[in-house]
């Protein structure tokens, strides 16, 4: 866990991959005001302490899908007033 709060410290955005087994880890990169985005299937339940930390949720089925969403979503973050 070190490696990954040092790398935190460096980070703008956090994107993860969700996975219903998936369970904590949010909590430091949330103090840390970090925007996090969640990318996941349709139909996964995500629970409900994820979609609350969660700044982003995006669906997606392929990933052609995913690379798009991401792309798009990328585009208006950055446009977005700090």
């Amino acid at each position: 866990m070190p490696f990954i709060k040092s790398l935190l410290d460096t980070c703008d955005l956090l994107i993860l991959v969700y996975e219903e087994s998936l369970r904590g880890g949010f909590v430091e990169p949330y103090a840390l005001s970090l925007p996090i985005w969640v990318l996941s299937r349709p139909g996964q339940a995500i629970f409900n302490s994820v979609q609350r930390c969660a700044e982003k949720i995006l669906l997606y089925e392929s990933l052609d899908e995913l690379s798009q969403r991401l792309l798009e979503t990328y585009r208006q973050y950055e446009t977005e007033p700090s």
